[in-house]
């Protein structure tokens, strides 16, 4: 079978647009026939992760928590280990960037799991705990395995004070009354479904106040209950005392997204707002939710407002939502698969005239794409870091390509740890929030320098190089950010412009700078292997590090200015002027990728990873084998907030050769076939000075 292709039926033939009445002897093979094929490879995993997130943050979610299987992939080197940190990593990153929804991750012991393996998910579970591991879940099939070989593990669970959520009472097979009082002994914090319970249960859960999980939407299409939404035992639950947390599961199948199961028990329970932002609210969730503080946000859906909403789901009950049509070869097609007709929503294709795939949503898994000419790659970088030998060629090879079609690629499993980038953001932000007068204090002063803050409009980037040019360009528009440049600490003549008394700043930045050093010299290093040159090749010509890091901040603006001047950008086209670029952005999104046709494309944030962009100085070495890619922040792709565009904010560290090396043609980048070498040596400092220049 060729890269690209499945031997799945497509999922819009198995699962037609407006069917949701599976039932759980269909559901549960199809969707594990699914997940498992589909969610191969950690970009694949991230891909799903970061959708999910994405979904639930825009239906108004404030508290989620996902829940996941662990599994190792042995044909993709993955251990259960290696995937649980590949999630927790894509959480990490959307709650620095999205900090109106917290989210947790629930590690589940299938009803199929030996005791060996359920112990395995406890221990993974307390190894993760301080990463966002909330607690354990009991699920699966409830027609398969005998709950009470668990015991142990749910011992240890309690032992270690780790919060536990059992499915409970699902169908009838699972309802006897020796299973259930054997998951009740396990010491459940909250439980879910709790559809077939006798009389005797019922009074016992209502005794003990637990915490109940309830889904109506997957209830009612799997006819799990008799009757339909009125029918619901949420009526019966409601009245007990018990704290109900409303959940979707499984939303690629059953179509509902959270906001749908607050509206069918408003209209189908009489719940007028009172009852439904009790119903939501933080004090009545059940535990083990982290107390977070959140407030009623107005917005038109459940009889003109809305709670914002807590969500429990499974990690990849979205997995339908990207599933890419194959037999039309509709790349980029995103079928959103909602409760009604009429929300059926489609993503806008990510394939431009050239066949150059730029992610207007996070990429598609690899194994997911159809091959086309150029591809935008997210790459594990992890495996050239620490793979097999095979591994690392494979890797860097694959950078390579990624250099050499689009001009940029993003690495996931880099070295610098999230939380560090995290509060690099955190501390970036505090530092533009200072008054005016005092960062121009610390003004950048000439191009030979390039330290220093820069104040909004000052700097014009584009692709020209006369001063005259780009003065005229920016008296249209002016770029609409500012930046604050850092750049080696004990180039003589050239000090930093730190900020007078502020030594944490002073020193989390240095060491950020370091380590992103360490960084390019790696990623330099994956592009020689590449080339087939000695692994070390470009050591010599990185090790000074004459690197810049870059914090920029992109002002909230109002979308009229945008619609007042259609020349008007936040950052004006150009292409980076060293080796690589090492990005780090929020979510906000609005950078574009320039595609060979000429077209501009979004090159949307994937949480958890780095953009690296490939520089002129880079294509030159290689005589435009790499391409160095035109890119530019323009207006956000997503809709303002009351009319006004948020603050965007990333963190640039731009890769540059040694100041005092010549840069040439490597050998065997040009002769014969390959053509003639294109550009003469030049310096690698003079070059830069040049360049950034003509910006200012």
């Amino acid at each position: 079978m060729e890269t690209g292709e499945t031997a799945l039926k497509d999922p819009l033939v198995e699962m037609p647009d407006g069917k949701f009445d599976y039932d759980l002897k269909t559901f549960f093979p199809l969707f594990s026939t699914y997940i498992y094929a589909l969610c191969s490879d950690l970009p694949s995993i991230i891909y799903t992760t970061n959708s999910v997130l994405t979904s639930f943050r825009d239906d108004g979610v404030v508290y989620l928590e996902l829940r996941t299987t662990p599994r190792s992939i042995p044909s993709a080197s993955i251990t259960a280990e290696k995937y649980i940190e590949t999630i927790l990593s894509c959480i990490s990153a959307f709650n620095i960037t999205n900090t109106a929804m917290k989210t947790n991750l629930i590690l589940s012991i299938d009803r199929r799991n030996t005791i060996s393996t359920a112990l395995s998910v406890v221990g993974l579970a307390l190894q993760y705990r301080s990463q966002g591991v909330v607690g354990i879940d009991l699920c699966g099939d409830p027609s398969v395995g005998d709950v009470s070989i668990f015991a142990p593990a749910f011992q240890k669970a309690r032992d270690n004070h780790l919060n536990i959520t059992i499915h409970f009472a699902e169908a009838p097979q699972s309802s006897t009354e020796e299973e259930l009082r054997t998951l009740l002994e396990y010491g459940p914090d909250r439980i879910g479904h709790v559809i077939n319970v006798p009389g005797d249960i019922k009074q016992e859960i209502v005794k003990r106040k637990m915490g109940l999980e309830l889904c109506l939407s997957c209830n009612v299409h799997a006819k799990m209950i008799t009757g339909s939404y009125g029918d619901h035992h949420f009526g019966w639950w409601k009245e007990t005392g018990c704290p109900i947390a409303l959940s979707t599961d499984d939303v690629g199948v059953f179509g509902s997204a959270l906001s749908d199961e607050y509206l069918l028990v408003a209209e189908h329970f009489k719940l007028d707002r009172e009852a439904i932002c009790f119903l939501a609210s933080l004090e009545r969730r059940p535990r083990p939710v982290i107390a977070e503080s959140g407030s009623v946000r107005e917005n038109k859906r459940v009889r003109g407002e809305v709670v914002q909403w807590r969500a429990k789901a499974a990690l990849f009950g979205y997995i339908f939502n990207w599933y890419i049509d194959r037999h039309r070869g509709d790349i980029g097609f995103i079928s959103r698969r909602r409760r009604k007709a009429d929300k059926m929503v489609a993503q806008p294709r990510a394939v431009d005239s050239d066949n150059l795939v730029i992610p207007v949503c996070p990429p598609p898994p690899a194994h997911l794409e159809q091959p086309t000419k150029s591809k935008v790659k997210l790459v594990d970088f992890s495996l050239f870091l620490n793979g097999t030998p095979e591994q690392r060629l494979q890797t860097a090879q694959s950078i390579l390509h990624g250099f050499q079609t689009a001009g940029f690629i993003y690495l996931s499993s880099h070295p610098i740890p999230l939380p560090t980038i995290a509060s690099a953001f955190r501390t970036s932000s505090q530092f533009f929030d200072r008054p005016l007068s005092y960062k121009e204090t610390l003004a950048w002063t000439t191009p030979e320098s390039n330290r220093g803050y820069v104040t909004t409009g000052r700097e014009k980037t584009s692709a020209l190089t006369s001063r005259a040019a780009v003065a005229a360009l920016k008296a249209q528009a002016p770029d609409l950010k500012e930046s604050y440049e850092i750049g080696r600490e004990g180039e003589e003549g050239k000090p930093n412009n730190w900020p007078s008394g502020d030594e944490a700043f002073t020193e989390e930045m240095k060491r950020f700078f370091g380590l992103c050093k360490d960084f390019h010299v790696e990623v330099m290093r994956a592009i020689a292997v590449g080339m087939g040159l000695p692994e070390a090749y470009f050591d010599a010509y990185t090790d000074v590090g004459d690197n810049t890091l870059r914090l920029l901040h992109y002002p909230s603006v109002p979308a009229a200015v945008f619609q007042r001047n259609k020349l008007q950008v936040r950052a004006g086209e150009h292409t980076d002027y060293g080796s690589i670029t090492l990005l780090f952005q929020d979510d906000r999104g609005g950078l574009q990728v320039k595609s060979p046709s000429g077209r501009f494309v979004d090159a949307t944030p994937i949480a958890g990873t780095v953009v690296v962009n490939a520089g002129d100085l880079l294509a030159r070495w290689s005589n435009d084998t790499i391409k160095s890619t035109t890119h530019r922040v323009v207006e956000p792709p997503t809709r303002a907030e009351g009319d006004v565009h948020p603050a965007r904010y990333s963190i640039a560290y731009f890769c540059n050769p040694n100041f005092k090396e010549t840069i040439t043609a490597i050998d065997g980048t040009y002769g014969g076939e390959k053509g003639e070498r294109k550009y003469p040596d030049i310096n690698a400092g003079d070059y830069l000075v040049q360049r950034l220049g003509a910006t200012y």
